[in-house]
């Protein structure tokens, strides 16, 4: 690809495929408040385990975003072996969350 100088000074460029080939993405899940923490992040981590897209390696992981007044917002954190797989590893987690 040739970009001109002109671009690269006036934009962010992120290659996708640098310095490694995977990549990490997230999901947002928003819960009720009645569900506990922990609850939710075992209910997460067993649907992340059973899809077949995402790596296992590294594990997915769970992260609180925010409390918010219709839920607790979690980060569905798991990394992919290529970004171009994006939009079907999220299809797939969030059905198997669901």
């Amino acid at each position: 690809m040739i970009l001109p100088n002109s671009q690269i000074a006036r934009q962010r460029i992120t290659n996708y495929s640098a310095p490694r080939p995977q990549y990490r993405a997230q999901v947002a899940i928003m819960l009720d408040h009645t569900m506990p923490v922990g609850r939710a992040r075992d209910v997460m981590l067993k649907a992340a385990m059973n899809a077949k897209l995402i790596q296992q390696d590294p594990a997915p992981d769970v992260r609180v975003l925010a409390y918010e007044e219709g839920g607790i917002t979690y980060a569905l954190r798991f990394w992919l072996s290529r970004f171009d797989r994006d939009i079907d590893c999220r299809d797939e987690v969030y059905s198997l969350v669901d």
